[in-house]
């Protein structure tokens, strides 16, 4: 008998059981179909650990035939009574709607901006091939999977994934969320501990929309044309990166996401959660009825750097000084549509003849790092539109800038908090080591005050740095 035919003459609990059942084999299909192709591409982005993670998986499937085999046909009271326990935990509506969205993603939809409306947790990223003739590259992908899985994981709550991509790349697009969504509904139909340790009682509820990008860039074109006419880059026909328009789309969301209030956009692949997700969003409820728009701090003495003309013009600004006005990180970023919609200052900022005077009133500036560079600007001259994220939501790991006898300034800056409270990690730029940045520092000298802890490693990165603060700080009373 059919899977259909077996719950089209079941009723009841059986046809709850039924349900059941017919979703885990078709997700198991699933997977072990998505395990072959991760075993043919396993030299281009799998590593060797999540490999053989896959194959631990694929032998706990072939077990789970032989207990769906056992379930269908009630051969085992044992399996029987699980199996009602377990159908009870997992409504089959929500099973079977789940599975139907997961097959959607094999070809995925590109849709208009205008066209999503949500009342969920709207979470943005931005994944774009602009290598026209391969795929994306294997960093991406895994990297992009990283932060997937790390968000899914803490996450409690339903979710709509806002995926900003193009016709090119959609098709991929879809592939990488099928294979992480169906990896991770297959560990938590047969893991339901799992789901214990998370609270939930049912399957989480997640939408994903591909948005066609060049939708917002078309309807924006000379703001994003002045953007990029006022980078460095535009001007070296050797820059390879912030010379497309992908990177100059952030300040235009508003107009194009007309029927969503609310956007926590992401940076696609150097995050790595340790937080609901929801923590992060609930961050709206705490900014003041004028800002606009969320970021955390940029760790690192960038915008000193960056502003060395205008801060030699203007004696005693405050701008690229360690606190409020070191400049912004837009790895984490949270957008209230809404009111940017309704600020008529914000409107008047993007007009393009705005956007040149903004940039040519501090001396010397040329934007470098796509539309962070331009949000910043607007952070200095119109401190009340932003609301400053805490740390703990983009600990950016980076360490550029740490080198002799440079050591202090950077701690200044860089320092957050200790590696336990940390929320979402960045994993931006170089190091974690300073010679990962190419970096010398003087480790002889009994004065420099990082001494002979250079030889730092990750997991001990954040207590080091905390070390060095108190170093820092002591050093500096003691002299006073």
């Amino acid at each position: 008998m059919s899977i259909r035919r077996l719950l089209e003459s079941a009723s009841g609990r059986r046809k709850c059981f039924y349900s059941y059942t017919a979703a885990l084999f078709l997700v198991s299909l699933m997977y072990l179909q998505v395990y072959d192709d991760l075993q043919k591409r396993s030299q281009e982005f799998v590593s060797t650990s999540e490999l053989n993670n896959n194959n631990i998986l694929q032998r706990g499937f072939s077990k789970s035939y032989s207990r769906i085999s056992s379930l269908v046909t009630f051969s085992s009271p044992k399996w029987k009574d699980s199996a009602w326990k377990l159908a009870s935990r997992y409504p089959s509506d929500d099973l079977m709607e789940y599975v139907a969205k997961l097959e959607m993603l094999k070809r995925p939809n590109l849709e208009s901006p205008s066209d999503i409306h949500s009342d969920l947790i709207n979470i943005g990223f931005l994944a774009v091939n602009t290598n026209t003739t391969t795929g994306f590259s294997s960093d991406f992908l895994e990297n992009l999977a990283r932060t997937l899985e790390s968000l899914l994981t803490y996450s409690t709550t339903p979710l709509h994934f806002i995926i900003l991509t193009d016709l090119h790349s959609v098709s991929e697009c879809g592939q990488l969320f099928l294979k992480i969504l169906s990896r991770r509904l297959s560990h938590d139909i047969l893991r339901p501990r799992f789901f214990k340790w998370r609270g939930l009682k049912a399957l989480q509820n997640i939408n994903i929309s591909f948005v066609n990008y060049e939708e917002i860039i078309s309807g924006n074109r000379e703001g994003v044309d002045t953007l990029k006419s006022l980078t460095w880059q535009i001007k070296d026909e050797n820059a390879d990166k912030y010379i497309n328009d992908l990177f100059y789309v952030g300040p235009f969301y508003h107009t194009a996401f007309t029927n969503i209030d609310k956007l926590l956009l992401l940076d696609s692949s150097d995050l790595d959660f340790r937080c609901d997700v929801k923590e992060v969003y609930e961050h709206f409820n705490e900014m003041s009825a004028f800002a606009l728009i969320g970021m955390s701090l940029d760790l690192s003495p960038f915008y000193l750097e960056s502003l060395d003309d205008y801060i030699n013009i203007h004696n005693g600004t405050e701008l690229g000084s360690p606190g409020r006005f070191q400049g912004f990180n837009s790895g984490v970023v949270l957008f209230h549509l809404e009111r940017m919609r309704g600020s008529s200052l914000y409107k008047d900022q993007l007009k393009p003849k705005k956007m040149v005077e903004l940039v040519k009133s501090f001396d010397g500036f040329t934007i470098s790092t796509g539309d962070q560079d331009w949000f910043n600007l607007v952070s200095f001259t119109h401190p009340g539109l932003f609301y400053t994220l805490p740390c703990v939501y983009n600990m950016q790991t980076s360490v550029q800038y740490l080198y002799h006898p440079m050591e202090d300034r950077f701690v200044k800056y860089h320092f957050c908090a200790d590696k336990s409270q940390t929320k979402i990690f960045h994993y931006n730029g170089c190091g974690p080591r300073p010679d990962g940045c190419h970096n010398k520092i003087d480790v002889k000298d009994p004065d420099t005050v990082m001494g002979k802890e250079t030889a730092i490693v990750a997991d001990k990165f954040w207590i080091f740095m905390m070390i060095v603060y108190l170093q820092v700080t002591n050093k500096r009373k003691f002299h006073a």
